[in-house]
């Protein structure tokens, strides 16, 4: 008898032990990995990344140290892991915007050239000595890796944001230039026509913001600020292309400048971070905003404060976010953290990359993410990160999918071992 239930405690310490073992696979499955890949050819921040329709990444202009704009650019092939350089553009410039058009080609427009004249953050460090805020545009081509000018803006411009309508369009909004200070003006970019036309100017101007395109073809501007004090906005405006016309919403339950936001899967705009003034620390908290009812909802709280940080939708629903910084205890944050939206919380990925902010996060069509370039607490990063995220298809793959499928399999060997067992002993004792 003391035989049979060593065996029967056998059984249950080995089922329990392959559940604890496919356990420990499907926390490791569930954070995805990331790995190091090509450095770039030039460290850089402030830059653009843009994802071709061939599957390359085009990395272009930035700054290597903050006073002077670069006219470089780059290419990342996902199969190789290799950077390429392309020609240069036309002109040196950060904090522009990129964007793809439907013909594959890229859009870039505006942004900053200082020269070496500095870095100002605001309007008011402006000495008008070498700082331009540039109304020139370039488009890339893609096969023949090659920069050429396009029609300029009608107003030069900086630290704005980019979105290309559903029709094809481009709407540039806002930013900052160095002459007029914020903007709240906005021009689209046709390019079947190759020109800009300027467009119903924002109800309130601002710089560092950010720009959504909703499912309903509108734009939703979140926040930002002044240019001034860095004071930030708590409002919210939608451009309506159809009307011409810039309708307020519902503004944030917080002002924020420099924050990140990106569309969820079911269309809502997910916001995290953000800057809440020169004298306290960043905000740890998002929100979500409903265009389908025009409302905000707190959710949990980051791990960390951060600013100037990036955030990617995941093929999973997941949103996970990366880099950035606190101003009010300095330095740039190495850990990942995604949130899921079904649980409603954050997760600590356990995965820690160099300490970043300013860099660019880019998904590719697999769903990986290319984290690229950015500005450590000394300088300029030339160091590319591919996050893979977690599979589904590939947690416990066994026989029957789950860690249920491999203890049951444990269960059925062991009971038979145990039956062949008892029918030797019972042909003995006959």
């Amino acid at each position: 008898m003391k035989r049979y239930i060593i065996i029967i405690v056998g059984i249950i310490f080995l089922m329990n032990l392959c559940t604890m073992g496919i356990n420990s696979i499907a926390e490791d499955e569930e954070f995805g990995s990331l790995v190091e890949v090509g450095d770039l050819n030039e460290g850089r921040y402030n830059h653009t990344a843009t994802l071709l329709d061939d599957g390359r990444m085009l990395v272009c202009g930035g700054t290597g140290d903050g006073k002077t704009s670069l006219s470089s650019g780059e290419t990342f092939d996902p199969k190789t892991e290799k950077w390429t350089s392309t020609n240069d553009m036309q002109e040196p410039r950060m904090r522009h915007t990129s964007t793809l058009l439907n013909s594959g080609e890229v859009l870039v427009a505006g942004g900053y050239n200082g020269n070496g004249y500095g870095y100002p953050s605001l309007y008011k460090h402006f000495n008008g000595t070498g700082n331009l805020s540039l109304s020139s545009c370039e488009i890339f081509d893609p096969t023949e890796n090659t920069f050429s000018l396009a029609q300029p803006l009608n107003t030069g411009r900086f630290w704005h944001r980019s979105v290309k309508l559903q029709d094809g369009r481009v709407l540039v909004i806002g930013g900052l230039n160095i002459t007029h200070g914020v903007l709240s003006s906005c021009e689209i970019y046709d390019p079947n026509l190759g020109k800009w036309s300027e467009v119903s100017p924002m109800n309130q101007a601002r710089a560092r913001f950010t720009a959504t395109l909703l499912t309903n073809g509108s734009v939703l501007v979140i926040g930002g600020h002044n240019g001034i004090e860095k004071i930030p906005y708590s409002s919210c405006e939608v451009y309506v292309p159809e009307k011409n016309m810039w309708f307020d919403v519902a503004p944030m339950n917080r002002p924020r400048g420099y924050h990140s936001a990106v569309q969820m899967a079911d269309g809502k705009v997910f916001v995290s971070g953000g800057f809440s003034s020169p004298t306290t620390p960043d905000w740890s908290d998002a929100e979500i905003y409903n265009p389908f009812n025009n409302t905000w909802i707190f959710t949990n709280n980051m791990s960390l404060p951060r600013h100037n940080h990036e955030s990617a939708l995941l093929p999973n629903k997941e949103i996970i976010i990366f880099g950035g910084s606190n101003c009010y205890t300095g330095g740039a944050h190495s850990g990942i953290e995604y949130y899921n939206p079904e649980e409603g919380r954050w997760h600590d990925t356990y995965l820690v990359m160099l300490g970043l902010k300013w860099a660019e996060v880019t998904s590719f069509k697999d769903g990986k993410v290319l984290i690229s370039g950015g500005m450590t607490c000394i300088d300029a990063s030339n160091i590319a990160y591919i996050y893979t995220p977690p599979q589904e298809e590939d947690k416990g793959s066994s026989l029957i999918p789950g860690f249920e499928g491999v203890t049951l399999i444990c269960a059925i060997i062991l009971s038979f071992s145990l039956i062949n067992y008892l029918g030797k002993k019972q042909k003995k004792q006959v």
